[in-house]
């Protein structure tokens, strides 16, 4: 036997698989046996299962992920429904949109009258005014215990359209009176006219106060991206009560309805310019804003017979331009599928004709000074003629030995003959604190009460404003819009 395998026969066993024995010098060591790699085997197994473990852990962990993001996307768009079906349910809440009141300030390419050839600074006067009944008559309802049932709440700018040849000066009094600004370029040109109708391209800046510069108006329909709707006035537009019902969809319909219109104080006025209330964001709004000019680019109008062939435009005041074409175009062409007439009486009151001149005052949302019911702010102008012409008197007068007069006579029993009447007499108003008399005009003697009731609205609303701008108070004085323009730094 060798002496490793005595060795090995004379260790004694242990209990954890080793053999102890002594060498040579009696010193006792361990040996490990060769199971050992079976442990290092054993321990990369481990290894290699949890490994695997993992990895299974982890595809688990990604189909949780997936699923949780799925949960996620379908939770958000749950969400995303809840919110439009909230959004619904609370449609008879307050939904805010913005619309505007728009105004034109430009003048007539061609003299027309003794006013209006020029910038007037009366219709400033008469925007401001017109801003501030707007703004009372919305406080009023706001104010109110009643609610509109559109559930809407309309955010109004007031626009000031502002044509390239207004005074830089009197664009800031315009600002200054509370409108935003908004420059525009007239739209055609009466070159463009000429090309196919000269005749026409001669008329237009004689038919209507402010020639081709009136279809400035039309622009609107281009306005769709900034407001739901534009109600466009003239100055002389006067509101008595709320109008914030023209801005829902039982006015005009949201789609289809681009305006709406109301007729003109005379038989031969079809539609009336100064007011329209448009919908810029119906379906081709825009086509029919180029679709008008194309029409007057073309000129197919002749005197005898209108636009087209067809009684619009012939004869009329503005025939050649607004107050014809939007007739012709939108009730002919179109056969009144894309308009909406409005009741004059009430939104449009000129005090002329039956039934408007019988409505009761407490129905009347806004009325219109011309036609019968004259501006009660053209004493500021002919007191300023008359002051002018009494200096000049005065100055002759001085001149001449006899003591006579030449000057042309303005004033005849107490009234005012002017070119924008063509001729005839004129009185500024039934104020009696007008320095000019207010003798009797054939107009006026038929006129109701409901047009004093207009004027007079118009004088407290003036009033006001006067004093909210320190200028004297006495009607027919002072204009605010000048004495702005005047003291401006």
């Amino acid at each position: 036997m060798s002496s490793a395998a005595a060795a090995a026969a004379n260790g004694e066993a242990k209990g954890d698989g080793t053999t102890k024995q002594e060498d040579a010098r009696g010193t006792t060591t361990r040996r490990r046996p060769a199971k050992a790699a079976a442990v290092v085997l054993m321990l990369l197994g481990l290894v290699v299962t949890i490994a695997l473990a993992g990895l299974a852990g982890s595809s688990k962990l990604t189909r949780r992920a997936v699923h949780v993001s799925r949960s996620q996307t379908q939770t958000a768009a749950k969400s995303a429904v809840a919110a439009k079906t909230k959004t619904k349910a609370k449609s008879n809440g307050p939904i805010i949109k913005n619309v505007a009141v728009a105004v034109l300030f430009t003048t007539a390419p061609k003299p027309f009258d003794w006013v209006y050839h020029k910038f007037a600074p009366e219709s400033v006067e008469a925007a401001a005014v017109l801003l501030r009944s707007s703004e009372r008559v919305l406080r009023q309802s706001s104010s109110s215990s009643g609610s509109r049932s559109s559930g809407n709440v309309y955010n109004i700018t007031y626009l000031a359209m502002v044509t390239p040849e207004i005074d830089p000066r009197w664009i800031r009094v315009i600002e200054r009176v509370g409108y935003t600004i908004k420059h525009l370029n007239v739209p055609i040109s009466v070159e463009e006219i000429s090309k196919n109708n000269k005749a026409l391209a001669n008329m237009i800046n004689l038919d209507g106060r402010l020639g081709i510069n009136e279809m400035t108006k039309i622009e609107p329909l281009l306005f769709g991206s900034d407001y739901h709707r534009v109600l466009v006035l003239d100055f002389d537009i006067f509101f008595h009560s709320s109008y914030e019902h023209l801005f829902d969809a039982s006015t005009l319909d949201d789609d289809t309805v681009a305006l709406g219109w109301t007729p003109g104080g005379v038989e031969t006025e079809p539609m009336n310019g100064g007011f329209l209330l448009y919908n810029p964001r119906a379906v081709n709004a825009t086509n029919h804003r180029d679709n008008v000019l194309d029409i007057l680019r073309k000129g197919d109008k002749k005197p005898t017979s209108g636009w087209g062939g067809t009684r619009y435009g012939k004869g009329g005041f503005g025939g050649s331009s607004m107050q014809g074409l939007l007739p012709y175009y939108f009730l002919h062409v179109l056969n009144g599928t894309a308009s909406k007439r409005l009741d004059r009486c009430k939104y449009n009151n000129m005090d002329q004709l039956e039934p408007c001149k019988n409505t009761p005052y407490r129905q009347v949302v806004s009325n219109h000074f011309t036609g019968g019911c004259v501006k009660p702010w053209s004493c500021f102008v002919e007191n300023a003629v008359v002051r002018r012409r009494r200096g000049r008197r005065r100055l002759l007068q001085d001149d001449d030995d006899t003591g006579a007069s030449s000057a042309p006579r303005a004033i005849i029993s107490g009234q005012l003959k002017t070119r924008a009447s063509g001729g005839k007499l004129m009185t500024p108003s039934n104020d009696t604190t007008s320095s000019i008399s207010t003798a009797t005009d054939p107009r006026q003697q038929h006129q109701p009460d409901l047009c004093t009731s207009f004027k007079e609205a118009w004088w407290e609303q003036w009033t006001e404003m006067a004093k909210e701008f320190d200028v004297p108070t006495d009607r027919c004085g002072t204009l605010v819009a000048q004495h702005l323009y005047d003291n401006l730094l």
